[in-house]
């Protein structure tokens, strides 16, 4: 089929298309990737909700499913309905604006330059400023979902992630559970929305108050995720090294990477000239 698949096609096309060339007849992983891609854009255009998506788009959602088309689908959807239902965390995206500066300062994200020896990326999270009077939780969240939409669009297809969260300098303080419903609503995002395959969670520098969080925060946790948690407790990172290489690593966890500051730096840098076309091509269909 020569056309190409950017934007939405139409549905008597895909369906064509995909009775035409049949799983069995297929030779390469690209057919594969190809056929995957218009049955996915033939689930979303079933939805009223869902934009056109560049064939980028599509691949990056596609790879967060695990390649599974109907789990990707689930997941698009969960997207672009956390987006129309809880504006109030993907609207205001002005990156310039004072709050967002202010938790560029306070939150640590950033995706680490080197994969894994398996082709995984890495995400590590933590705080920059400890200090809890500083945390604004809904502008850390907007900042947060922007440096995440800009970080995975905009960059290569990766197959599966590494999450790091660094606990260092958290504490129950800054948990404020009077925003438990935007907590819930975050989790949910992160585990059903998000279009990242996770293949490990590292919590570093664990504590017992950490285990605290976590025993509270489990009833909203996928099962599958809750498997993939290992925690390592205080500064002794040797069986976090065994998984993951120092090389691939700052040097406050065991590795060998200088400072991740200027990491951050390039992708608060990209958020900011970037995030306003991006928010557009991935904003949710509104009825007129």
């Amino acid at each position: 089929m020569e056309e190409s698949t950017e934007g939405k096609l139409n549905d008597q096309m895909i369906s064509t298309y995909i009775n035409k060339t049949t799983r069995k007849s297929l030779d390469t992983t690209e057919d594969v990737l190809h056929m995957r891609m218009m049955e996915f854009r033939l689930l979303c255009n079933k939805t009223q909700i869902i934009p056109e998506l560049s064939d980028h788009s599509v691949r990056i959602f596609l790879a967060g499913g695990d390649n599974d088309v109907n789990q990707a689908f689930d997941g698009v959807l969960e997207y672009f309905n956390q987006k129309k239902e809880a504006k109030h965390m993907f609207d205001n995206r002005d990156p310039m604006s004072p709050d967002i500066q202010q938790a560029w300062e306070v939150l640590k994200v950033c995706f680490l330059p080197k994969l894994t020896p398996q082709g995984y990326r890495i995400l590590l999270c933590g705080l920059w400023d400890p200090d809890p009077a500083k945390l604004d939780v809904l502008a850390c969240i907007r900042m947060f979902l922007m440096a995440i939409d800009v970080g995975l669009f905009l960059e290569n297809v990766y197959q599966g992630y590494v999450l790091l969260l660094d606990t260092e300098g958290l504490t129950i303080r800054h948990f404020p559970w009077g925003s438990l419903t935007d907590y819930r609503r975050f989790m949910r995002f992160l585990q059903y929305g998000m279009p990242v395959f996770v293949r490990q969670i590292h919590i570093l520098r664990n504590s017992k108050m950490i285990e605290r969080v976590y025993t509270c925060l489990k009833p909203f946790m996928k099962k599958e995720l809750s498997e993939l948690l290992f925690f390592h407790s205080g500064n002794d990172f040797t069986n976090f090294l065994k998984m993951v290489p120092p090389d691939c690593l700052p040097q406050d966890l065991g590795g060998t990477i200088p400072s991740v500051r200027p990491i951050q730096d390039e992708l608060k840098k990209k958020v900011e000239e970037k995030i306003e076309e991006l928010s557009k091509e991935l904003a949710p269909v509104v009825p007129k």
